[in-house]
């Protein structure tokens, strides 16, 4: 069955007049005539009453009306899906997202989804320095992490940051009836930290804070992701742990972490950039969205991160 039999059909039963159907096409009756003859004859029903004073639908041809539009209109989202398949504009990019961004993270996902709004984007958890290296090899399109970032053959855009400016406690922690807590407080407590190898910056910047108010926690290791994972060990009483400020409640103030409590810290905790990583020279409307990215700017060169004030935690390393 020829696509184009269908669209001469359909313009006829618009029009139900041979001629204005044939000047709507921008060819012959004659062929109009034809081709629709040769429909019926394929399919072996009249799809048209004709007399010398109207043209009108058939009750067969009522019938079929609808599904040779429905054919029509597969055949030309197909085609569009292709142009934007041959672009680059749709189908689907994988995006890494480290652990806990919070409201940065969310941000990012809500612009990057309503400016790609072709691309079915698949979001992979990955720790920063996993995702940097998937981003390197060609693994990802992209990659949102903590910095500061020091990876040749990349372009950067700044996001945002984070200071790990709270504590969370066991709601039957001594701590927890305060309103804030200090550092000083956790001195030879338990306190939970990611393991170095899977989150070198969080980790060095965390110990960092504690040894530079002299005070050492009894470090208490994992391997989890997210808060939500984290969350049950702190309030069954295993350890404290830094929570930072993209958490805090736009309105009330207050972290959102079911089952804990979470308290303010007294001293100027560690803070973190949040960047999107994606490979330089990168070729398609995901590279060419990220580099007009407005919030950010221009991708932030060697020069420009070395102007920045320095960091408590130290260059993600893969």
């Amino acid at each position: 069955m020829d696509s184009r039999d269908l669209l001469f059909f359909t313009t006829v039963a618009e029009e139900l007049h041979f001629a204005r159907a044939a000047a709507r096409l921008y060819i012959v009756p004659a062929t109009v005539t034809q081709r629709v003859r040769a429909l019926e004859a394929e399919l072996g029903v009249a799809l048209f009453e004709r007399t010398s004073r109207r043209v009108a639908l058939t009750p067969a041809g009522r019938r079929l009306l609808e599904p040779a539009r429905a054919i029509l209109d597969g055949l030309d989202a197909m085609a569009d899906l292709a142009r934007s398949l041959a672009l680059g504009s749709a189908g689907h990019v994988r995006v890494g997202l480290a652990p806990n961004l919070g409201t940065i993270g969310a941000r990012f996902t809500a612009d990057l989804l309503a400016r790609l709004p072709g691309l079915e984007t698949v979001g992979e958890s990955m720790w920063s320095s996993q995702a940097l290296d998937a981003v390197t090899r060609g693994d990802i399109a992209a990659a949102v992490v903590r910095g500061p970032i020091d990876r040749p053959g990349l372009d950067l855009k700044f996001l945002g940051s984070h200071h790990d400016g709270f504590v969370a406690l066991a709601p039957d922690d001594p701590l927890a009836t305060q309103q804030q807590v200090s550092v000083q407080d956790f001195q030879a407590r338990p306190f939970l930290i990611t393991e170095r190898s899977l989150a070198p910056t969080v980790h060095d910047g965390t110990v960092a804070f504690f040894a530079a108010h002299g005070v050492a926690p009894i470090w208490r290791h994992h391997r989890l992701m997210g808060y939500e994972q984290i969350a049950p060990f702190v309030a069954a009483g295993y350890a404290a742990t830094l929570v930072h400020s993209t958490l805090v409640h736009p309105h009330r103030g207050e972290v959102d972490l079911p089952g804990v409590r979470v308290l303010p810290l007294v001293e100027a905790a560690p803070s973190y950039e949040v960047a999107v990583a994606w490979r330089q020279n990168e070729r398609s409307p995901l590279a060419a969205t990220l580099a007009r990215w407005t919030p950010s700017g221009q991708p932030r060169t060697a020069a420009a991160r070395s102007a920045d004030p320095a960091p408590i935690a130290g260059p993600v390393k893969g």
